[in-house]
This record gives C-alpha cells, structure tokens and sequence, in this order.
C-alpha cells in the first residue's frame, strides 16, 4: 500500500544503547505515524513504519519539498528490546519537543539512516 504524506518533523534521541531517528509523517488520510531508524553498535540498522502501537516494513521515497510518498509492504514484529526503545524515544518526542530538527530531511540510502538536509 502506497501512501502520499506531509512530513512534519525529525527527531532524534539516545535510548539506553540505541540511537532512534524518527521522521514524523502526516497522511493525507489522518493517521498520524513514524518512520523509525533505529541502531546501537552491535545492532544493525533497520527503518520502518511505527502507527498506532504496530511496526510495518517500509520503504520512503522523498519526492519534492515536503512530501513524500511512503509504501507500506506488510506488518512486522521487531525483537522485543527494539520495540520498547521505539515505543520510549515516541514517548519522548510526543511529550519533549526540544529534540526536533527543523528543515528538510532526506534518505541517505548510502548508510539507511535519515539526515537532515
């Protein structure tokens, strides 16, 4: 499933030994979601999509400006430490705006993590 998007905001956060960058995405069709990087130093990098408490395989494609389409292939189910650190650093950001970085943002498809443009 494809869907186009707004992107809002990156945040950015250490929990316990992972580093979690989200790009904070608002669908056209209201449900509000995550598009979650998350690694540690013996943990390789993996990004997916974060919506209502579920975790998705998922790919971004920045188009122009602001938007962005995201597709969606199927439901996934991370380790349970991978999980909860997800589940904190949304927490975090929901409550803690100070993390944000403003600007644009874009895939580096190079190293799969997110870095502000």
């Amino acid at each position: 499933m494809k869907k186009q998007m707004t992107w809002e905001a990156r945040e950015m956060t250490y929990v316990r030994s992972y580093q979690v960058v989200g790009e904070r995405l608002l669908p056209h069709d209201g449900e509000v979601g995550w598009y979650v990087s998350t690694w540690a130093d013996s943990v390789p990098i993996i990004g997916y999509w974060a919506a209502e408490g579920k975790f998705y395989h998922a790919s971004i494609n920045w188009l122009t400006g602001r938007t962005v389409d995201l597709e969606i292939t199927r439901e996934i189910v991370l380790d349970p430490e991978r999980e909860r650190v997800t589940m904190e650093a949304i927490e975090r950001w929901k409550k803690n705006p100070e993390n944000r970085i403003d600007g644009h943002a874009t895939m580096d498809q190079s190293a799969f993590h997110l870095a502000a443009a």
